[in-house]
């Protein structure tokens, strides 16, 4: 390519703005896998993609303009708007707006012009607890004046997404938050006690309904708080003049629920398609049914977080039951028993729109009363993140075994999905609640072979133990015969809990990163990425280990899928 030609190409990329914008754009800080809410992000990723963009802004002037909207597109307190308003003032530790927004000329632009633009700019915003440190303290009068010049208009008139997190009843937050909302917000995410106080429910809750009728997602959670709430009565008429399309309600520490909610709020809320619910009766009682009426007609997808331990949960009525898609058992106890969820999972058999489970505790559970999930549910996902499982004595590693021959064999029935996710945690435990042997890298070549569809799985492996039969990794990569139906997996989430303790001779051997690579491209063709899983365990010291084997595993890939034979390296006698 010649000079010219490149610079012409170059002249036509920089002169499409919109594909600027939205290049820039994806440094912002992204939205929830719902939409519902922002993910907050921690302080030094934050100054991560601000540090990106302003680096962005200074290379050219084709970029600074799209640049610096996508900075201002994310803001985590309202401090830095506020500052470029030319009348405010700080008098005795307040801050007051003197005069007017267009006062105060800049060479170039104005300065009220200047804070227009950027209100303008904005997208996402998020108030935090935290963030009301940074956020300026404006005065009565000062919130007065503001409302006053704005004559109506939304402070932030582009706004798209708000999470909103436990300000005080008579916060700087709280007293902008009239003047935040606006007719082109999307999504909203409250969070903490202040949901169960009146100030929210008899304020903030109704102003949303007002303000904002485009909202279509809405995320209310409260952790904490354990007492009675007045919420219950409020909800369903505020929400029966917004169309929502998402909605996640989670108070997990607050039976107060009406046995009339449920139906109530179905009537409230037809155009509703995404739904999640972590709400609960006094005593986890049942739940009055809703009859005579097509409830939430066109609802696809319901997560219902269950807390009554290994029993399905009264709280929620049975016509929600059958349309859950996704379950949760959140455990407070271990499960010692091997058909501990027996009756539960027979109650979940018969809800066929059902593709996920969640089992969400820190504490043990036997790995007998897990194997009935994959039997006898048509699962797409199962995920247990944390806590143990617990294995009987001789069956040490084989638990990864086990599952996979439970979700993919084992059954004449035709199943409506397969398994596609299976998340399993770190640590094992034996009888004795002592740390067992974990699985041999040759249940990796198992997962090949038998989990027809699997894409992603977690799994703790002990790298030293390479099989159960006498196998190494030679002879594993030299005895693999493809299957009819290559390997789906695309994602592996390994901890590597190879013994990790001075004195041993457990490191890596060199001819080990080559064999390990080797092996897994083999047996997973389409494998994307292999990364470490995250907890603190001592055995993390092998981590830059499989950072190693993971960039040989690339460049073997790169090489095969280019149609380039790689053959083992042997160093010739000279």
């Amino acid at each position: 390519m010649t000079e010219s030609k490149a610079s012409c190409r170059n002249a036509l990329f920089l002169a499409h703005r919109d594909v600027l914008v939205y290049v820039f754009s994806l440094f912002a800080p992204p939205r929830s896998r719902n939409g519902s809410a922002l993910i907050e992000t921690n302080e030094c990723s934050a100054l991560n993609w601000k540090k990106d963009l302003c680096n962005f802004m200074l290379v050219c002037k084709a970029w600074s303009d799209p640049a610096l909207n996508a900075l201002w597109s994310h803001l985590d307190n309202l401090a830095p708007l506020l500052k470029l308003h030319s009348s405010l003032r700080e008098i005795d530790g307040s801050y007051f707006f003197l005069g007017s927004s267009s006062a105060g000329d800049v060479p170039g632009l104005n300065a009220g012009a200047k804070f227009n633009r950027y209100a303008r700019a904005v997208r996402s915003l998020s108030l935090t607890a935290e963030g009301s440190k940074k956020t300026l303290p404006i005065s009565l009068a000062g919130m007065a004046w503001l409302g006053q010049e704005l004559k109506g208009v939304p402070l932030l008139p582009g706004l798209r997404r708000l999470y909103f997190s436990d300000p005080n009843s008579d916060s700087v937050h709280m007293g902008l938050l009239a003047l935040i909302l606006s007719p082109t917000i999307e999504a909203i995410a409250f969070n903490g006690t202040f949901l169960s106080a009146n100030t929210f429910h008899a304020y903030a809750l109704p102003l949303v309904g007002r303000a904002a009728p485009a909202l279509r997602n809405l995320s209310l959670h409260d952790e904490k708080t354990a007492v009675p709430t007045s919420i219950w009565n409020s909800l369903p008429a505020v929400l029966s003049n917004l169309k929502l399309q998402t909605l996640s309600i989670r108070f997990p520490n607050n039976p107060a629920l009406e046995a009339k909610f449920f139906g109530v709020l179905g009537k409230s809320l037809p155009n509703l398609t995404t739904l999640t619910l972590d709400v609960h009766t006094p005593s986890h009682g049942p739940s009055a049914e809703a009859l005579g009426q097509e409830l939430l007609p066109h609802l696809k997808t319901l997560h219902l977080v269950n807390r009554s331990e290994c029993s399905i949960c009264q709280c929620y009525p049975r016509f929600l039951l059958q349309r859950a898609t996704s379950i949760t058992f959140h455990l407070s106890a271990n499960v010692p028993g091997s058909n501990a969820f027996g009756p539960s999972i027979e109650t979940l058999s018969t809800i066929h729109s059902l593709r996920e489970v969640e089992i969400s505790t820190v504490y043990t559970v036997n790995r007998l009363s897990l194997v009935p999930f994959f039997q006898s549910l048509d699962l797409e996902s199962f995920k247990m993140g944390s806590g143990f499982i617990r294995i009987e004595n001789g069956h040490a590693g084989l638990e990864i075994r086990d599952f996979i021959g439970a979700a993919y064999g084992g059954t004449n029935r035709k199943r409506k999905w397969h398994l596609r996710e299976l998340s399993t945690p770190t640590f094992r435990l034996n009888s004795a609640n002592h740390h067992t042997n974990y699985a041999p890298i040759s249940a990796l070549v198992h997962i090949a072979q038998h989990g027809k569809g699997l894409e992603r799985i977690s799994l703790p492996i002990n790298s030293i133990v390479h099989g159960t039969n006498q196998e190494t990794l030679t002879s594993m990569i030299e005895s693999w015969k493809v299957p009819a139906i290559p390997s789906t997996l695309r994602q592996l989430n390994i901890a590597d809990m190879r013994p990790c303790r001075q004195g041993q001779n457990t490191d890596f051997k060199p001819g080990e990163y080559r064999e390990m690579s080797r092996l897994l491209d083999t047996i997973f063709p389409n494998l994307e990425t292999i990364t470490v899983m995250k907890g603190v365990r001592k055995e993390r010291c092998w981590d830059e280990d499989w950072e190693l084997i993971e960039e040989s595993r690339l460049m073997r890939k790169a090489l095969r899928t280019g149609g380039k034979k790689v053959e083992p390296y042997v160093i010739a006698e000279g």
